[in-house]
């Protein structure tokens, strides 16, 4: 069953998973969406860790950005992992840079699990 909102798009960025001070493993993210993204990595990551993804090269920031995020799938090739936040802002601008989506820059996404948290 696909759980993300929005399109996946293939991608292949280093990254680092961290809880707390801790590095946890080291990976690569596959696929990217608005939601989350898949993080190939041989580091077994238990589901509903809570960590922080890394990412240093990213075209749209200068400096690293850490995404809050929680593993909510694992598998032989690594880990899905939803973002904390819907639509972190580095990763919503490099979706843009790719045109996988588009709207203007002052109009923030609507998290579309925002009508379950209210109910």
């Amino acid at each position: 069953m696909e759980h993300r909102w929005g399109a996946r798009t293939e991608i292949s960025v280093p990254v680092r998973l961290y809880t707390g001070a801790r590095r946890i493993a080291e990976g690569r993210i596959v696929d990217l969406s608005l939601s989350g993204a898949f993080v190939a990595t041989r580091a077994p990551v238990p589901v509903f860790t809570r960590l922080e993804l890394v990412a240093d090269a990213l075209p749209v920031s200068a400096q690293p950005c850490r995404i809050p995020a929680y593993v909510v799938r694992q598998s032989e090739e690594g880990v899905g992992l939803e973002w904390c936040d819907f639509a972190p802002a580095p990763f919503r601008a490099l979706l843009g840079l790719l045109g996988q989506i588009s709207f203007p820059a002052s109009e923030e996404p609507q998290d579309p699990r925002a009508h379950r948290l209210a109910s």
